[in-house]
């Protein structure tokens, strides 16, 4: 069994944790209210204040436990030309999943597709649900596809909410009576007329509301019953830290923990800006996954005041252990490139938004690796009205740390160059320091054979080879004088590889990386550094 963090950090949370979702048990009950009133309704709020988290562990779960209401969710993603169905169509796929597709309703019109049939053949198979939800969550997607498209999902959409038996059938039925021919049973007759009720929920961006106007032709009270999901009081943030830590379940990868209050009192402070600002919920997901961390680290019962330290640096954290993540340094070293100069204007430290065409054509990012960014949360795709998606930096958040990233990369960069340029200075003085040497020494053997000859010529042959071994002398000790300081620099390696496996044992992988940085800027060609590095770098996603 896989385990999980208690806390999802950046992603959404998933229907399977609706045990973890705490913090919105008014807004699921209110809502759960408002939409029984209603047959449609629009859930929306600000991007990035929890409505597909509502959605998934909050609704939905209550739906299904309350069981009258069969839930069905619908994504449609944003147009691309690769995208081969529409918006209605990709409705259809998801009431027809997991369903029989045999019911005299396509036997009656074996050409009907409709969303109103397919919804009325699921009706058929469970006859005992009082009737559907249909959930479009990120419905502001729907925009991004053509005029056509559009008005052909609300025609169909329209009339699955409001028509209880389509004129279509209903003369095909007539014709039936009148010609005595039996297409139907009684029974199917029966059931063709029970009509199955829908309501259906939008769930979209504030920013994008004045788009539903264009539907209100076939949706006419469209904007008539609207919820708006408001920021996570102090209260119902308390919850959503502290119950996810009580969890008793063998499905967590930390035992279960406690929050002492003041550490709880400092978390709140900080989320809230000592009571200036509201509650993220991003944020707060960030800081209290990077806490259960710690935990895990060091097998603590309870989160102390003197362990939230360094909260500025929280942010930036997450942005490098989500940068080493990828799998090469080429696709680290892009996707760098791309959020921190070209998703921040660094000048007044706010974030950009980029096409998706400039992202592939000025930054050298490809479709893979945008949609591992993507699904990281450290970048958020967004549906552009021209088509396609635009990027940007999932939250405000992250931009001074990611500036302050950028910053102590450049800065190591820069000391990194130096180290290779003084490394290669020392290494060209020590080739010039032995030609000089060897030429100094060949100079003194020629004075001395020359002497030797004038002397005596008798013993000139010993005298060379005299010569000879003294030049080999020479170039012994200029070789032990290399070999004392490829020794220093051995020892250096050794004493940064030693530090970096300290740092590892208590599980510092940063501070290892870095040791073993500086020493693979001494011996560049060790590969032993390299595998290290990259052990470690996995250790850290893990």
């Amino acid at each position: 069994m896989k385990k999980h963090y208690r806390y999802p950090g950046a992603h959404p949370f998933r229907t399977d944790q609706q045990h973890l979702f705490f913090g919105r048990e008014q807004d699921i009950r209110s809502f759960y209210q408002f939409l029984q009133l209603e047959k449609l309704v629009v859930l929306y709020s600000r991007s990035g204040r929890g409505k597909s988290s509502m959605l998934n562990a909050g609704v939905i779960p209550l739906i299904l436990e309350k069981g009258e209401w069969e839930p069905i969710t619908v994504r449609f993603g944003a147009f691309s030309d690769a995208k081969e169905e529409g918006p209605l169509q990709e409705a259809i796929d998801s009431v027809k999943k997991g369903q029989p597709q045999d019911s005299f309703l396509f036997r009656l019109m074996p050409e009907e597709r409709s969303l109103w049939a397919h919804l009325k053949n699921r009706h058929l198979n469970q006859p005992d649900k009082k009737g559907f939800i249909l959930i479009f969550d990120q419905f502001e997607e729907l925009f991004t596809y053509s005029a056509s498209a559009i008005g052909e999902f609300k025609q169909g959409l329209s009339e699955a909410l409001y028509t209880s038996l389509p004129q279509r059938f209903i003369g095909l039925v007539e014709a039936q009576l009148s010609g005595g021919k039996a297409i139907l049973s009684p029974p199917e007759m029966e059931a063709l007329h029970q009509p199955f009720a829908l309501k259906t929920v939008l769930a979209i961006r504030s920013d994008r509301m004045h788009r539903l106007n264009e539907l209100a032709d076939y949706l006419p009270d469209i904007l008539s019953h609207n919820f708006e999901l408001g920021a996570l009081s102090r209260e119902a943030a308390e919850d959503a830290i502290i119950n996810p830590a009580y969890q008793k379940d063998a499905a967590y990868l930390s035992p279960p923990f406690d929050y002492r209050d003041e550490a709880l009192e400092k978390i709140l402070a900080y989320l809230t800006k000592d009571n200036s600002q509201e509650i993220e919920s991003f944020q707060l997901q960030l800081l209290c996954q990077s806490l259960e961390r710690k935990v895990i680290r060091e097998s603590l019962p309870y989160i102390e005041q003197s362990h939230i330290s360094n909260l500025e640096n929280l942010y930036e954290n997450y942005y490098e252990n989500q940068i080493r993540s990828l799998e090469s340094l080429a696709e680290q070293m892009a996707a760098r490139r791309l959020i921190e100069e070209g998703l921040i204007f660094e000048e007044e430290e706010r974030r950009l938004i980029l096409y998706e065409g400039q992202v592939y054509k000025n930054y050298d990012v490809s479709p893979e690796l945008l949609a591992k960014l993507v699904d990281t949360h450290l970048i958020r795709a967004e549906p552009s009205l021209r088509g396609g998606f635009v990027y940007e930096l999932s939250h405000d958040t992250l931009v001074a740390p990611i500036l302050g990233a950028k910053k102590k990369r450049l800065e190591e960069e820069r000391l990194r160059a130096e180290r290779a340029a003084q490394a290669e200075r020392e290494k060209e003085l020590a080739r010039e320091r032995k030609r000089r040497q060897l030429a100094t020494v060949l100079a003194i053997v020629g004075f001395l054979l020359f002497g030797i000859a004038l002397l005596a010529s008798v013993v000139a042959v010993n005298k060379t080879r005299q010569a000879r071994e003294a030049e080999q002398v020479a170039e012994e000790n200029l070789d032990r004088f290399l070999a004392a300081q490829a020794e220093k620099d051995r020892l250096r390696v050794r004493q940064l590889t030693q530090d970096a496996e300290t740092y590892a044992g208590a599980y510092e992988y940063e501070l290892a990386i870095e040791k073993l940085e500086e020493a693979l800027a001494i011996d560049s060609t060790s590969e032993g550094i390299r595998s290290k590095i990259e052990l470690y770098e996995k250790r850290i996603q893990q």
